[in-house]
């Protein structure tokens, strides 16, 4: 090789050692997990980062951080917004996705402030979060946040909205707010409002979720007597964006109500003018947090406050075959654009994470031994016997019974069918298949690399004396434990799944024998109360072990 061709290939692997040591060297300068320092709030900016999901106008939708300010350079006080867009590096949510998801994530930006820009009528207003190039962003750990000056009480909202999860959540207050402008207001005044949030004669946010939860989750006004506020915010609405608005909002708020108005109420419901500049929004909110915004008249339509009101309750959106809000067989998927319905609620996955029906709910682990399980419809939660269940629990997937009658009539999707939903990425859901009496059998082949199979049948679907049905499900490896066999179907109904979910054939993984046990008569050992296989169904329910090491409660 001539000697210039030797030079110029020493060039360009020294050029590209010298690229990589600067990639690394700047996402470690950039960012450093779990910093342990001496916190001083004049060093920078404080920030508790949350995740918000914005639904779009065109079917599509965002996800952005904000940063809930903690306290600024300047004066360490707050800074009296909702909160203030930031933009993190990817490699940065990547490694606290987890922390971010939980609501957990405080982060020091040294250098770091708040941009803000001038709104005629109104004066400043918060738009973004300023890092500068050279800033290390710092994650503060739990004694660090502990000791801030600040902000505890919304450090104690997170970890009691964590409490309330295990209980089902309880009673949780809502201030409304009807938003009007020097120019605009939103075209559905108050009273409709809260009918629609509130009514118990009428299909309403407050009580359907009620209705779905038996109780468990209710909601009323922060002011029993003034349950919508009419909130004017100076300036023309054109001259605010959807974030913007926001935060003038917020200020109008708390100087009515007092700067710690948000540290006493549950959850805070703008209802936007239509008419502000920026993304063409529906609605948006903060997950695990308090707040969230509609458009327009969508503050009437009681599914789409579910919806948000559940993002802030911590839940993600509703995937089926990979689409999100695929899966409608729960309020986290499309919404809907009404104001009487539709009456639906949850799937699986969304009762369990709210922490519903506990008395009702079982885990089972196949590894243990064939489960012999009633399966009822959630709708007949207050009507079924004590041994019967209206959520199993098989590794980290969820069974329902999606009876359509009762609250749940209008369930978009599989009605009548049982239906397995799981976790996906921390806060989302996926629904994984359904099963009925025409198509019963669902496997999963070689669980955790065991070479065992996850074998779940639909016995029968019986009747109940008083007309609640149920399904007898038979759950355990490699076999089934209904009575009588049934030869696995080579080939499904051309119109069983709808949707096509993600099982081309429910029946692939099934094995030849299905009764190859050593009883002739399987269910001749089964106990009059299936059960007695179980653990104390009264015992707190655990995630499943599949990753025992996200185990939240």
């Amino acid at each position: 090789m001539k000697p210039r061709n030797l030079l110029l290939a020493a060039l360009v692997v020294v050029t590209a050692i010298l690229v990589v040591a600067f990639v690394v060297n700047f996402e470690q300068l950039l960012v450093r997990k779990n910093a342990s320092h001496e916190i001083n709030e004049n060093d920078g900016l404080i920030c508790h980062v949350e995740l918000t999901l914005m639904s779009l106008d065109n079917g599509g939708d965002e996800e952005d951080y904000e940063c809930v300010v903690v306290s600024t350079n300047k004066d360490s006080a707050l800074i009296p917004d909702m909160s203030v867009a930031i933009d993190l590096p990817l490699a940065f949510i990547y490694n606290n996705r987890k922390a971010l998801d939980d609501g957990d994530l405080y982060i020091q930006i040294p250098g770091g402030s708040v941009n803000q820009e001038f709104v005629e009528g109104f004066g400043l207003v918060s738009t973004n979060v300023s890092i500068p190039p050279s800033s290390e962003i710092l994650v503060l750990n739990a004694t660090e946040v502990s000791s801030m000056r600040h902000h505890r009480k919304r450090r104690r909202r997170t970890s009691e909205l964590k409490r309330e999860l295990a209980d089902g959540m309880g009673v949780r207050t809502v201030m409304v707010f009807r938003i009007t402008t020097d120019n605009a207001s939103p075209e559905i005044g108050a009273t409709e409002i809260e009918e629609r949030m509130y009514s118990t004669t009428q299909f309403s946010f407050a009580s359907q979720f009620e209705k779905c939860s038996f109780g468990e989750l209710t909601f009323q006004p922060f002011d029993l007597q003034t349950p919508v506020t009419e909130l004017y915010v100076p300036g023309d609405v054109e001259s605010f964006t959807e974030r913007t608005i926001l935060n003038a909002a917020t200020r109008q708020a708390a100087a009515l109500f007092g700067s710690d108005v948000w540290d006493t109420v549950d959850h805070a419901i703008f209802c936007m003018p239509d008419g502000t500049t920026g993304k063409p929004y529906i609605a948006y909110s903060g997950v695990g947090s308090f707040f969230s915004v509609y458009h327009n008249v969508r503050c009437a339509y009681p599914t789409t406050v579910m919806h948000e009101i559940a993002h802030n309750c911590g839940l993600g959106h509703a995937f089926e075959n990979g689409e999100e809000y695929g899966d409608e067989t729960s309020i986290m998927g499309f919404s809907s654009s009404s104001k009487t319905g539709p009456s639906k609620c949850f799937n699986g996955q969304n009762i369990w994470h709210f922490g519903w029906f506990k008395s009702r709910s079982i885990m089972v682990d196949p590894f243990q031994g064939h489960h012999v399980v009633e399966l009822a419809p959630f709708v007949d939660y207050d009507k079924i016997e004590s041994y019967q269940a209206v959520l199993i629990t098989v590794f980290d997937m969820h069974f329902v019974y999606n009876r359509a009658k009762g609250f749940n009539f209008e369930t978009s999707e599989y009605q009548n069918k049982v239906t397995i939903a799981k976790e996906q990425n921390e806060i989302n859901s996926e629904l994984m298949a359904m099963i009925d009496m025409e198509h019963p059998i669902f496997t999963i082949e070689n669980v955790f690399g065991t070479g065992k199979s996850l074998y779940v049948e639909l016995c029968e679907l019986v009747a109940g004396d008083a007309g609640e049905d149920y399904y007898v499900v038979s759950i355990g490896l490699d076999y089934s434990m209904c009575p009588t066999p049934k030869p696995p179907k080579l080939t499904p109904s051309p119109t069983a799944i709808s949707n096509s979910i993600p099982i081309s054939n429910p029946w692939a993984n099934a094995l030849p024998n299905p009764m190859a046990h050593p009883l002739a008569h399987p269910l001749a050992n089964v106990p009059t109360n299936p059960w007695a296989y179980l653990p104390d169904s009264t015992e707190p329910r655990l995630k499943s072990p599949l990753r025992p090491s996200e185990l939240r409660r």
